[in-house]
C-alpha cells in the first residue's frame, strides 16, 4: 500500500467527519478512490473508521414497573415449577405402578414365553 493510498483514504475520514456523514469502509473508499480490500488490508485505516462511531451505551431499563413485573414473573414461574414438579411426581407413581404390574404379570406366564401383542394400526 502506498504513502498516497494512506493519505487518501485519511483525507477521506476527515472529510466525511467533517461534513458530519457516517463514516464507513464503502463510503471512505469511494470518496478517496481506493478499493474496499486495501482499506480492509491496513489496520490504520479500519481503527481510524471504527474511532468515528460512537461507544455504545447500555440504557438504564432498571424502573418500579419493571421491579414490579419481573416479581410477577418469578411468581407466575414458581407456579409453573410446582406444577411440573407435581406433574413429574406423578409420573414417578404412575410408572412404578405400571413397573410392579409388568413384573407381577411376568411372573404369571408359564415358562417365561411372552407372546407379542398385536400391532395397532
Amino acid at each position: 500500500m502506498s504513502k498516497d493510498t494512506l493519505t487518501r483514504g485519511f483525507a477521506a475520514i476527515d472529510a466525511l467527519t467533517a461534513e458530519g456523514r457516517k463514516v464507513t469502509v464503502v463510503e471512505v473508499a469511494r470518496r478517496s478512490g481506493v478499493h474496499r480490500s486495501t482499506i480492509h488490508r491496513h489496520p490504520a485505516l479500519i481503527d481510524a473508521i471504527a474511532a468515528t462511531r460512537p461507544t455504545p451505551t447500555a440504557p438504564d431499563r432498571r424502573t418500579k414497573s419493571t421491579d414490579q413485573d419481573s416479581a410477577a414473573t418469578i411468581g407466575a414461574l414458581r407456579d409453573q415449577l410446582a406444577g411440573l414438579t407435581a406433574t413429574v411426581d406423578r409420573m414417578a407413581q404412575v410408572i412404578q405402578a405400571l413397573s410392579l404390574d409388568n413384573d407381577r404379570l411376568r411372573q404369571q406366564i408359564p415358562d417365561g414365553v411372552v407372546v407379542p401383542m398385536p400391532r395397532h394400526p
